[in-house]
């Protein structure tokens, strides 16, 4: 069968999907390697963007801090609070796909699976899948940062913290670009990747339970439930660059209801081969 046509059967014949139950594991592994890729597309591509601050970059923290209250200072190459009740400072920058977490508690509530954060002497990248483990980007002496009060990060209008802040990220985008890339592209993939699995797996058990009367085994259910969680990867990313949260949410429920069809098609075949 042609790409093409094998494409086109996947988004738009959900019972074509009850074929993919007697495909190969391999195969199977294969074609959930290039969703995953799909899936953490746009991610992958702003980390690669990180390369330089240009006026869109700044205005983007400029968006992300403007109101917020960061009772947060760093001066003589020292991170400390202002204020004792506040152990730390979450602000989701969405046009760079990161989290920016100041202080050294981790906060919950993230949106980004990368996070950059500002501990008491240095900026470290983690992601969210693990915290514990933590990649050393650059010292605040290193920076020449000096002193930077994130008191007045709540405007922009404030040109000398905003002046500093965007030396400061030069900085570090310069010296750490390749490091940034390096590290932030592999986690990404990776958790984004495990992110879908566990989607797909949940919708797995959940369809193999709903079909045990007819027989079904979690391998098949699994195999078709790959392949059908194309429409959600697709829809997903077409979110993330539209800016269009309704079609990962439909995306998603096609998937489901393509599982559904496919698994039913395929042990629908298998009771009428027997019966035969």
């Amino acid at each position: 069968m042609k790409l093409y046509q094998l494409i086109k059967n996947i988004l738009f014949n959900p019972r074509s999907l009850q074929s993919f139950g007697k495909t190969k594991g391999w195969k199977i592994l294969v074609y959930f390697l290039v969703l995953a890729l799909l899936f953490a597309l746009p991610d992958v591509i702003n980390i690669i963007q990180i390369n330089k601050v240009d006026y869109e970059t700044v205005a983007g923290f400029q968006e992300a801090f403007a109101g917020q209250e960061i009772p947060f200072l760093i001066e003589n190459n020292v991170l400390s609070g202002t204020d004792q009740n506040v152990k730390g400072k979450l602000i989701h920058l969405p046009k760079l796909g990161v989290d920016l977490n100041i202080g050294s508690e981790i906060q919950s509530g993230g949106k980004e699976y990368l996070v950059v954060v500002l501990q008491e002497e240095k900026i470290v990248l983690m992601t969210r899948l693990n915290s514990s483990i933590t990649f050393d980007l650059a010292t605040y002496e290193e920076l020449n940062i000096g002193q930077l009060d994130f008191r007045e990060a709540g405007s922009a209008s404030n040109t000398a913290f905003w002046s500093n802040f965007a030396s400061a990220l030069n900085g570090l985008f310069q010296k750490y670009n390749v490091v940034i890339i390096a590290l932030g592209l592999p986690f990404v993939v990776v958790s984004l990747a495990m992110a879908l699995l566990l989607m797909i797996l949940f919708t797995a058990f959940l369809v193999n339970l709903l079909n045990k009367r007819m027989g079904s085994t979690f391998g098949v259910v699994f195999k078709i439930t790959v392949v059908a969680y194309t429409p959600s990867v697709i829809g997903s990313v077409l979110a993330i660059f539209f800016n269009l949260n309704i079609l990962n949410t439909v995306g998603s429920m096609i998937s489901v209801i393509y599982t559904i069809i496919g698994v039913n098609e395929y042990y629908k075949g298998q009771i009428t081969n027997r019966n035969q």
